[in-house]
Parts: C-alpha cells; structure tokens; sequence
C-alpha cells in the first residue's frame, strides 16, 4: 500500500514538474538543471507547504535558469511558500513578493521587493557613490535580467541577498 502511495505521488509530481522523461534516464546523464528539478521534485513528494531553496540557479546556462525560473514561480502559484537564497537580482523570480537583504551577516533591509529596488535602495546596498545606478527596472524576473546582469557585475559577488514570499507579509 505504502508502494502505491509513493508511485501515486511520484506520477503526480512528475506530471506537475513536466520531469517525467527524467525519470527513466540514470542519474549520471542528467544535467545539473535537470538534477535540480528532480530534487525540488523530490521534496515535493511530501506536499511541502514551504521550500527553501538555496542557489538553485547555480551553474545552469540561461535556458536552464528560465525553466527553473518557471519551475519555482509555478510551485507558487500552487501557494507553496518559497524562500529563494540568491546573490544575483536576476534570479529573482517574479512571483517572489518580498526581500530580505544581509550585508556584514546583518539584515541590511527588507520589505516588499518593489520597495527595495529602487535605485537609491541599490545604490545603499552596495555604497555606490560616483557612479550610481540610476534607474532600475519596476519588472522583475527575466526582463530583468541585462540590467541585473551589470548590478551584479558592479556587486561583485557581495553578500546574499534573502528573498522570500510570505503570504504578504514583510520579513
């Protein structure tokens, strides 16, 4: 009986996650985008209210970083809470509500994502004085990605920056 519940479920999340080809290849021949979605699939197995996914986007090519991208903002559809550990703003997913930015293992700000992304807040963030950033784009995902790109450049790999979506509440 227990068998049939973990093939019932392993279906349906494999349905879900659009994973089910990966689950007939050997897991030497996946990919690490491909590895990534398996595990988040694997937790998902436990119909978690909440995941916590740390640098999910590291070491994937751009394709692979949009699908994954895909991935976690439908899982939030689905309203299960996400906390999404990055330290680049353009792995920020749209359906991400609200930031928690660290800076010298201190909260630095936080508060809804479109409150601390405005280009005096990134120019705090990162003690930009001679050349700021002047604008920063209101959308936020994968349009934002060619700007994010150049504000992670002039971050140079700075603290982590915590964002999190917590049914509308500030962190």
């Amino acid at each position: 009986a227990k068998a049939a519940q973990c093939m019932k479920a392993l279906n349906r999340v494999a349905s879900q996650m659009g994973i089910a080809a990966l689950l007939k290849r050997d897991i030497k021949s996946l990919s690490i985008g491909e590895m990534n979605t398996v595990l988040i699939a694997k937790a998902m197995m436990k119909n978690p209210n909440l995941l916590i996914l740390d640098e999910p986007f590291d070491g994937l090519d751009k394709p692979a970083r949009l699908s994954l991208a895909d991935t976690i903002n439908d899982l939030m559809r689905q309203k299960i809470q996400v906390i999404l550990i990055t330290h680049r703003f353009e792995q920020i997913t749209p359906n991400i509500t609200h930031v928690l930015r660290l800076k010298s293992v201190k909260i630095f700000m936080g508060g809804r994502k479109e409150e601390i992304f405005t280009p005096e807040n990134i120019n705090r963030i990162y003690d930009i004085h001679k050349r700021p950033i002047l604008d920063y784009p209101q959308q936020f995902g994968h349009a934002s990605t060619a700007v994010g790109s150049t504000t992670t450049r002039i971050a140079g790999g700075l603290d982590r920056i915590w964002e999190t979506r917590l049914k509308g509440t500030a962190p």
